[in-house]
């Protein structure tokens, strides 16, 4: 029943973002978009970039979730300090059910895209980081293996810039998925 109820709720959460757009994200979502366009220095009165980036990374927003931004002005050596909007935004993201998650936005305006790299981090016990290792290494028709050791691994989704680092310890393992998108401004 509770599966139910969650399937429910989800699907009913993404057909109210589709039928209403940015409009229809939360204020959090809302205030981190627009962060993004700020620190970025794109201009998006349609809201069309901004929600072709919360497209690219909702899975952040799943669940209960934290976060944190900062970008190249931080820096107290910066010799961007005087920039507002430098092209770069870095999201980090604590979510309860999908880990710990960098994003990182790059804007280039004399090309106008916006590069997303995105890394989530997952730690758990051995066994269930073994058996989603062997499910994408076994997968060879889109996954190729870069590397095996007898505690890390690289496997990468073919055509893709699309990675997923493993690593064992004696207990305990870690995931690290990363991938990158572009995101064309028109």
């Amino acid at each position: 029943m509770r599966l139910l109820f969650l399937i429910l709720s989800l699907t009913f959460t993404a057909n109210t973002y589709a039928l209403g757009g940015f409009d229809s994200l939360g204020e959090s979502e809302k205030k981190i978009l627009s962060q993004i366009e700020e620190q970025l220095g794109f201009k998006d009165p349609s809201n069309k970039i901004k929600s072709d980036i919360y497209n690219a990374i909702s899975y952040v927003f799943e669940s209960q979730w934290n976060s944190y931004w900062f970008g190249l002005t931080d820096l107290s050596k910066s010799k961007l300090t005087t920039d507002k909007n430098n092209g770069f935004y870095e999201l980090t993201v604590n979510n309860k059910n999908n880990g710990t998650i960098f994003a990182t936005f790059i804007y280039k305006p004399e090309v106008k895209q916006i590069t997303i790299i995105t890394r989530q981090v997952r730690h758990s016990t051995r066994k269930p980081v073994l058996e989603r290792y062997q499910e994408l290494k076994n997968n060879e028709a889109e996954n190729k293996l870069i590397h095996e050791t007898d505690n890390y691994a690289l496997v990468r989704k073919k055509d893709y810039v699309d990675f997923s680092y493993f690593h064992l310890n004696s207990d305990t393992a870690s995931v690290v998925y990363l991938d990158m998108r572009v995101i064309d401004v028109e």
